[in-house]
């Protein structure tokens, strides 16, 4: 597997367990909304834009995600930014 096909896959399972309520593999924190993007008011669609703090696996971690603000669903994380590693002890 390379490296782009392995963290399309990792983006996919981190989805996956934010979006399961019951999931204990990924904690979020806190998550703030940006801004709204792609709007249209007449067929009722639109994505927003929200940051994420969350903790996986030992990893905390800021990521920027788009939502369909019809569904409340995520599409597609589009930025990490980990700031905390696990620690050797």
């Amino acid at each position: 597997m390379e490296y782009g096909d392995s963290m399309a896959e990792t983006k996919k399972w981190i989805i996956a367990q934010i979006e399961n309520s019951k999931s204990e593999a990924v904690e979020v924190y806190c998550k703030k909304w940006i801004h709204s993007i792609e709007v249209d008011w007449e067929a009722g669609t639109g994505k927003s834009e929200w940051i994420y703090l969350i903790e996986t696996c030992g990893i905390i971690a800021w990521i920027r995600v788009e939502v369909d603000d019809l569904s409340g669903k995520i599409i597609d994380i589009e930025d990490t930014d980990i700031i905390k590693y696990p620690s050797e002890d």
